[in-house]
C-alpha cells in the first residue's frame, strides 16, 4: 500500500521514490505470474445490478432522484437497478453529475 486515507481530502502517501518501486515490482510480480500460467478469472458480478448510493446531504439524494429508474430509499439513500455492469457505470456517473447540481 502507497497511501493512506487520513480524511475525505486527505492521505499519507509514502516517499515517491518507495511507492515508485513497490508498484514496479507488484507490477513485475503480477507479469511473472501470467507468463508462468496463472489462470485467472475475471470477476463478473451477477445481473443484473443493483446499486444503493448514500450521499453526504438530503439534496444530494434528492437531485440525484431526477434519475429515471432511480428510488429515493430515505434522506440521503437511493437505489438503483441496471441490467449490466457498463450501464450501472454510466448511471452511477450520472447520478453523481445529478448529485452535484
Amino acid at each position: 500500500m502507497v497511501k493512506q486515507a487520513t480524511g475525505k481530502m486527505s492521505a499519507e502517501c509514502l516517499p515517491l521514490e518507495v511507492s515508485q518501486r513497490l508498484i514496479c515490482e507488484a507490477a513485475a510480480r503480477a507479469v511473472g505470474r501470467l507468463r508462468a500460467g496463472y489462470k485467472f478469472e475475471l470477476f463478473r458480478p451477477a445481473e443484473p445490478i443493483h446499486m444503493m448510493v448514500e450521499f453526504q446531504q438530503p439534496e444530494m439524494a434528492e437531485n440525484a432522484s431526477l434519475l429515471p429508474g432511480v428510488k429515493r430509499l430515505d434522506g440521503r439513500r437511493i437505489e438503483l437497478t441496471t441490467p449490466d455492469m457498463p450501464t450501472a457505470y454510466q448511471s452511477f456517473r450520472v447520478v453523481a453529475m445529478l448529485a452535484r447540481s
